[in-house]
């Protein structure tokens, strides 16, 4: 190798180590950046910050899900009931962590709720109130994110709305089928 290779090759991993202008990119490398969460002007970026308060909020309503489900496991009738809702609860903290991640790049800040700073989890008596709340609760979880996806400006946060609004969709589909068994 001489020494204008190598010039060159230090040229190239230069050019490849900088980020690429927003104005300059393409509709495929936006899409790429956005799908892949590469930090840029329009994922997690600066503009975003605006974002933060939203996030804590879906940080905790995803934390105090997981906790609802956590305790509707213990109470299930059913093995394959409880099975169903320690994955529910699985997938709510999932949500809570992809969330606090969000927010800890727009930020710079940690956020995680600790099951006492959040209200307590009160899940009905009766087993069949408690579906109830749950299919009402992930169907307007559901509506929440994919409206949050529609109105906001930054590509990463998007998906992950989008992604969170169809794991909640599942989840009320999956409750009420649960509900025609009881």
């Amino acid at each position: 190798m001489n020494m204008n290779d190598s010039m060159n090759d230090v040229k190239i991993m230069s050019d490849i180590m900088r980020m690429p202008d927003e104005d300059s990119m393409d509709e495929d490398m936006r899409r790429f950046m956005a799908d892949g969460y590469i930090m840029g002007k329009t994922c997690f970026g600066s503009d975003s910050t605006q974002y933060a308060d939203r996030l804590m909020e879906f940080v905790n309503d995803e934390f105090s899900d997981y906790l609802y489900y956590i305790q509707l496991s213990k109470r299930a009738p059913t093995q394959s009931a409880r099975r169903i809702f320690r994955q529910f609860s699985e997938d709510e903290i999932g949500h809570a962590r992809r969330f606090a991640a969000a927010y800890f790049l727009i930020t710079g800040k940690r956020y995680f709720p600790t099951r006492n700073s959040v209200e307590s989890v009160v899940v009905p008596p009766l087993y069949i109130q408690a579906l109830r709340q749950r299919y009402l609760a992930e169907s307007r979880d559901a509506v929440k994110y994919r409206l949050f996806s529609q109105h906001t400006r930054d590509l990463c946060l998007k998906k992950i709305a989008v992604d969170t609004s169809e794991d909640e969709r599942k989840h009320a589909q999956k409750l009420m089928e649960l509900l025609q068994t009881v």
